[in-house]
């Protein structure tokens, strides 16, 4: 869900009937969130972590996801909402959550996520479950950094200069690079980024890397805050 600051929420048409009184949506609106894998859902939401939390009362880039279910889209306490949220007379449920994810902007013009949206039905289901999920409120003092690290392979040292890589049965091959570049994970421009360190690249959100066909690219990532980011190395 990349950076979702999910109360700039709103929706049109039938979804938005009954925002006006503010009342909660029905059992069965909120039962229609739990359609989704909760477990799935929790492991999309760590794309929006750089922009929201899921303790009550802490706002960052965008508002507390806490309680969003049966929320009036606006309200959430001490968060300094974008006109257009502060007009859109809502409120949340799986239907407007779901209308909203798929494409904030044609929602809700004007909003201040920069986010494109999910097109993906199940995806928006998985996150809508784990937002309506008790366990997705953490308990106080809880945080990312508290959870286990994942587990960096260390390369091989590089054989002396001139040496040809040596391999061992079981072992990773030793490797002489010819290009390394430096990325650190960021926020610029209001959206997710990977921003370029040292050299030419340096400062350069998203840098084009290049090297020769056949050269050996070492690529250092640096998470520069506490959100998880995906990376994919094509086929």
């Amino acid at each position: 869900m990349g950076n979702m600051p999910m109360d700039h929420m709103a929706a049109s048409g039938p979804s938005t009937q009954g925002a006006a009184t503010g009342q909660a949506p029905a059992p069965a609106q909120i039962a229609a969130s739990t359609r989704g894998d909760p477990a799935a859902g929790r492991l999309v939401f760590r794309k929006c972590q750089a922009c929201h939390s899921t303790e009550p009362g802490k706002n960052i880039l965008g508002p507390s996801l806490a309680g969003v279910i049966g929320r009036k889209a606006g309200t959430e306490a001490n968060y300094n909402y974008s006109p257009a949220m502060k007009q859109a007379n809502i409120v949340w449920d799986a239907n407007t959550i779901d209308q909203y994810l798929a494409d904030p902007a044609k929602v809700v013009p004007g909003n201040k996520m920069p986010f494109p949206g999910h097109k993906t039905d199940n995806v928006r289901a998985d996150v809508i479950a784990f937002l309506a999920a008790p366990a997705a409120a953490s308990p106080p003092g809880t945080t990312t950094a508290q959870q286990a690290p994942p587990t960096v392979a260390t390369p091989p040292q590089q054989p002396p200069s001139g040496a040809a890589p040596q391999s061992t049965p079981g072992t990773e091959s030793g490797y002489v690079t010819d290009a390394k570049y430096t990325l650190r994970s960021g926020i610029a421009e209001g959206r997710m980024v990977y921003i370029g360190v040292g050299g030419a690249i340096e400062g350069k959100a998203n840098p084009i890397l290049t090297a020769a066909e056949g050269q050996v690219v070492e690529l250092t990532l640096i998470n520069g805050e506490g959100a998880e980011h995906d990376i994919v190395f094509p086929d």
